[in-house]
């Protein structure tokens, strides 16, 4: 599971990565040795562990904590630390509801369950690509000023008019921080 360079944070990767900590500890006291020994060798390849034998986690695994086991998650999608992590996450998204306001629904959004299918659709027919909670949607420029942003924004030409999975990650920044503000205004 290590990865070259850390992975953009989307709004279920937190979510993802603790499922993938608690898994750790789950693999770790399987009555398979097998299982085992690969939890193991994941859990030694974190630094937090670095002077840890073998043998002694296949014999206590119950001294993985889960605080622990996040760390060790952390470590191999490219993060130093579950904090650090968990800030990259805090400082890149918002919550899953801040792309819509109640204004908007005076305008005709498309809506898709599927990430791809709301990509294909708005390469074809324009618009910007905004999640909401597990949904996508395709909505117009006045729609995006109800959200407090500049349609006009050169950062979301560079970000491909996509918050989802921005081109741009320094354009997406400056984007999260408009909405940020006009969020608590």
């Amino acid at each position: 599971m290590p990865a070259a360079q850390p992975p953009r944070p989307s709004p279920g990767f937190l979510a993802e990565c603790r499922h993938h900590a608690h898994e750790l500890r789950r693999r770790l006291r399987s009555p398979d040795l097998a299982v085992v020994r690969a939890a193991v060798q994941r859990v030694l390849g974190s630094p937090a562990f670095a002077g840890c034998s073998e043998g002694e986690l296949v014999l206590r695994p119950e001294q993985v904590q889960l605080q622990q086991a996040l760390a060790v998650v952390a470590h191999e999608v490219g993060f130093p630390s579950w904090q650090a992590l968990r800030t990259a996450c805090e400082a890149t998204w918002l919550s899953p509801n801040a792309m819509y306001a109640p204004a908007m629904a005076q305008f005709l959004n498309r809506w898709f369950a599927d990430y791809d299918e709301a990509r294909a659709a708005q390469l074809s027919e324009g618009g910007y690509l905004l999640p909401y909670r597990n949904y996508f949607f395709l909505t117009t420029g006045e729609a995006i000023r109800e959200l407090g942003l500049d349609p006009d924004d050169p950062d979301w030409a560079a970000i491909g008019h996509d918050w989802v999975r921005p081109r741009d990650e320094r354009a997406h920044r400056r984007l999260v921080v408009q909405r940020k503000r006009a969020l608590g205004a």
